[in-house]
């Protein structure tokens, strides 16, 4: 058996996470699920859609309680958003996180989203503990850096309103307490005893205590919609199938699939993306051994969070940040490249080595900056419910967002009781604090900008399209998505999204297309892989057959591992 994971051609995906995962696990088969057959019924008390870590926290609380449960994932569970994570389980977030909160919407409401973290955190040990997971579970410290004496000051404040809402262990240090940082910094906020995991192999074991419970799990099941009224409600699938659940439906599909919900209109979508090598252990750096990340935007280390994996084995570095679809407006460099520059020349990694994993996340920003929106989907109903807007801090928040959630769904529609976590209402609306308006001027101008760009724009013909290589091309004279694979097959798409019909943009970066205006996300075939749509783009020509694999695809990885033990 392996004890090493395989270094990468870098024209090659894989997930890091999965690889992990197999290789801490004596390299035993994940675990299948079956789709739902075509056209057929199915009926359960309570329907989870998604399967990350929102949605099967949600399932295993309520099957535990006793609920009959079914969840079902489009792709495989912890493939998207969750399993491209960087696994980390914090409750102290970057940027000057708390400051903004006291500032805005006082200190309870600051005390109460440090609250849902820490609560978060606490059901991940539970579960680790009473189902025996093991899933590179770690407990560290966190410290989040400064490239600037402004982000210093920021960060010595960011001290003060810790403690403001009663949370010890939190600390500045200065540069010269820091001697495993080999970049200028002017210091860095410790918090002690935060955590970190692999976040597919959690969801892997997370997916496994649940069936244990009693629970039902469907793969490859991609829900379309879900119908109006009160329940019991019908979950229609792709494929015909049909679940009806008589009591609630959990819409936890990182952004919800529902328009009727409106929560594409008041959120932001953002691109990152994550390499990991392997650790040199001999080099004369002092050992990086806990988490880091870095307090804004500046500096070399932009937008960058790195720590150590596999029981000090490997580096994790995840940042590049960008918004959805404006890759080619706002990085100067492969984002993957860049990564790997900064570990290279400042991480105690292996300089010789090539990567072993390479991945791309997105998530999504909440308009008021106060927290993810948590609960009842939409105004007038009392039996669908969401989360969203994790704003890349979603394994924390996303376990905690399930207790407030399951509690809802325990007390029913009709106890008027009141929780902190009410501030999370995912039905809110903060006139003052909202920057939708915002987010609505940064839709229009991709609406319509891109399609004048893409209607008179400079295109070369896709015949000029070199094998392996994707982008918008003409064909037949008109621009669209095309991608051509290694022997020269070629696929061609519309780039109208099927959400609201935003034009797509090709990411040389992951071979995928990305909606700038809501982060619909979609293979080089137009398949769909992350919501809110749930239609794939209108196919001109496809030749090719066999999958595309693209920077979150780890179903694909998922694939290649089940064919290693065949």
């Amino acid at each position: 058996t392996n004890t090493t994971l395989p270094y990468l051609d870098m024209s090659d995906f894989r997930s890091f996470w999965v690889s992990l995962h197999r290789e801490q696990n004596a390299f035993v088969p994940i675990p299948k699920y079956d789709a739902l057959p075509d056209n057929s019924k199915k009926s359960t008390e309570i329907c989870i859609i998604g399967g990350g870590i929102f949605g099967l926290s949600c399932a295993l609380r309520l099957q535990q309680q006793g609920h009959q449960c079914v969840l079902i994932e489009g792709r495989r569970i912890g493939s998207a958003t969750t399993g491209n994570s960087t696994g980390k389980l914090c409750l102290d977030h970057n940027k000057g996180k708390y400051q903004s909160l006291i500032c805005n919407f006082g200190v309870k409401h600051a005390k109460t989203y440090c609250d849902m973290n820490i609560e978060g955190m606490r059901f991940v040990r539970e579960c680790l503990s009473k189902y025996e997971m093991e899933c590179d579970y770690e407990q560290k410290d966190n410290f989040t850096f400064a490239f600037t004496e402004e982000e210093a000051e920021q960060l010595k404040r960011e001290v003060e309103a810790l403690h403001k809402i009663g949370v010890r262990g939190v600390a500045f240090l200065e540069p010269d307490a820091l001697p495993h940082l080999k970049f200028l910094n002017y210091g860095a906020m410790r918090v002690k005893r935060q955590a970190q995991m692999n976040p597919y192999g959690f969801c892997v074991k997370m997916a496994e205590a649940f069936v244990k419970e009693g629970g039902v799990i469907h793969e490859k099941t991609r829900a379309v919609n879900v119908s109006k009224g009160a329940a019991p409600h019908t979950v229609t699938l792709s494929n015909g199938a049909e679940v009806s659940a008589s009591k609630a439906v959990i819409v936890a599909t990182h952004l919800p699939i529902l328009d009727r919900s409106a929560h594409w209109a008041s959120t932001s979508p953002s691109a990152s993306y994550g390499i990991a090598f392997p650790v040199n252990q001999k080099n004369e750096f002092h050992p990086i051994t806990e988490m880091h990340i870095n307090s804004g935007a500046s500096g070399p280390a932009a937008t960058k969070s790195f720590r150590v994996a596999g029981g000090g084995k490997y580096m994790v570095v995840v940042g590049s940040s960008h918004a959805m679809g404006e890759e080619s407006e706002i990085l100067d460099m492969d984002p993957y490249d860049n990564l790997e520059s900064f570990a290279k020349k400042y991480l105690n990694v292996d300089t010789d080595s090539e990567p072993v994993g390479k991945w791309f996340a997105f998530d999504y920003a909440p308009s008021d900056d106060l927290g993810p929106y948590i609960g009842y989907l939409h105004l007038g109903t009392k039996s669908l419910f969401t989360a969203t807007g994790f704003n890349k801090w979603g394994l924390s928040f996303g376990a905690g967002a399930s207790e407030y959630v399951c509690q809802l769904i325990e007390k029913g529609p009709d106890d008027k009781s009141e929780s902190p976590y009410d501030i999370f209402d995912a039905r809110r609306f903060d006139v003052k604090h909202s920057k939708a308006w915002c987010f609505g001027l940064n839709v229009a101008r991709h609406f319509i900008g891109d399609r004048i760009a893409d209607r008179f724009g400079e295109h070369k013909h896709v015949d000029e399209l070199p094998p392996g290589q994707g982008g918008l091309y003409k064909y037949e004279n008109v621009t669209r998505a095309c991608y051509r694979d290694q022997s020269g097959k070629l696929t061609v798409t519309d780039l109208s999204c099927q959400h609201l019909k935003c034009h797509v943009r090709y990411n040389r970066h992951t071979r995928s297309l990305c909606c700038p205006c809501h982060g619909s996300h979609y293979n080089m075939k137009g398949e769909v892989l992350d919501a809110p749509t749930v239609k794939n783009l209108r196919t001109i020509l496809c030749d090719i057959e066999d999958a595309i694999p693209c920077a979150s695809g780890i179903e694909l990885d998922i694939e290649r591992e089940e064919e290693t033990d065949q």
